[in-house]
């Protein structure tokens, strides 16, 4: 029936202090319509800690299976490093990474192999859309669109989204090299401009991935260290300046503009209109039709929150 599943497919789940959570996870790896994987679960917790001792005793009744392997680092080295520790020793064709606290649909990975197996070799990742469960037990999917050559659109803004949705060829990080270990924040975007700058991505319309938010709020990924996230981003941005510098001025203004855009509305959606003006305002000064954002940014909090429940409301597109 699986006639493709001659091609082994490595998964990583990194976890740090998340025992309780790993046991879904697992299940979700395990119950799979697509049999031939190996799964990597990368021990992040410090050596000796109470969260490294919890989650060895889990791991105890997976001791016999010869599919999971369980590495351990010896110090605390971050969600990337955990990430690369997966890579360096996974054996698969394909890689694919699963949080520690989210869970798959059983069929993600026989239908990510099958598609993109039917398509040309050129393309190198295949990401779905996703379910985000709050606490207060709602679902939002997420839709990305861009696919194919998303090079330039990656440049604007992130049109892939969460590591948990993609599969990747392992050659993508044989040739791009493995997650910035030195960013604070966002390296899951910086891969994937760096994968999309050399392969193509292929995206399906399906959630088959369930990221849960309970007890942290529906903005939590970006909110509990949305300081990180600006640095990354501006870390990003020195990265990429060169090659950005390659494009006409157009392009240039289009692509800094909707960085600082991006910034600008996260501070603000957060509370902090004071750095959300500055950065509004470097948007503006790229493209002028920031205004609209930066004037209410201006007015405050309430201006603000009544408009966005508007646009929320009423499914009004603004940049």
């Amino acid at each position: 029936m699986y006639k493709r599943e001659k091609s082994l497919v490595s998964v990583i789940i990194p976890t740090y202090r998340r025992p309780d959570k790993l046991d879904d996870a697992i299940n979700s790896v395990m119950q799979q319509t697509y049999n031939n994987w190996e799964l990597l679960i990368i021990d992040d917790n410090n050596e000796g800690s109470e969260y490294r001792q919890e989650t060895e005793k889990f791991m105890k009744s997976y001791t016999n299976n010869k599919k999971i392997n369980y590495i351990k680092h010896k110090e605390n080295q971050g969600g990337s490093a955990a990430r690369n520790t997966g890579i360096k020793n996974s054996r698969g064709e394909y890689i694919a990474f699963l949080d520690d606290d989210d869970k798959w649909d059983f069929t993600k990975l026989e239908k990510m192999v099958n598609k993109i197996k039917d398509i040309s070799e050129d393309y190198g990742v295949c990401f779905s859309s996703y379910y985000i469960i709050t606490e207060k037990g709602t679902f939002k999917e997420s839709q990305p669109k861009a696919q194919g050559n998303i090079y330039k659109k990656q440049l604007l803004k992130d049109h892939v989204g969460p590591t948990s949705t993609v599969l990747v060829k392992s050659t993508c990080f044989k040739k791009v090299g493995g997650f910035d270990e030195s960013l604070p924040a966002r390296q899951d975007y910086d891969m994937w401009i760096r994968i999309s700058e050399h392969y193509k991505f292929i995206y399906m319309d399906e959630p088959l991935v369930y990221i849960y938010r309970k007890n942290r709020g529906v903005n939590d990924a970006i909110s509990s260290n949305y300081m990180y996230n600006l640095k990354g981003t501006e870390i990003i941005l020195d990265k990429l300046k060169e090659k950005i510098k390659k494009y006409d001025i157009r392009d240039q203004k289009e692509i800094y503009s909707s960085q600082y855009n991006y910034l600008g509305k996260m501070c603000c959606n957060l509370g902090n209109f004071r750095l959300g003006k500055i950065y509004l305002f470097k948007s503006l000064s790229y493209k002028f039709k920031n205004l609209l954002l930066l004037l209410l940014a201006i007015l405050g909090s309430s201006t603000w929150n009544f408009i966005k429940n508007l646009i929320k409301e009423y499914n009004i597109k603004i940049s």
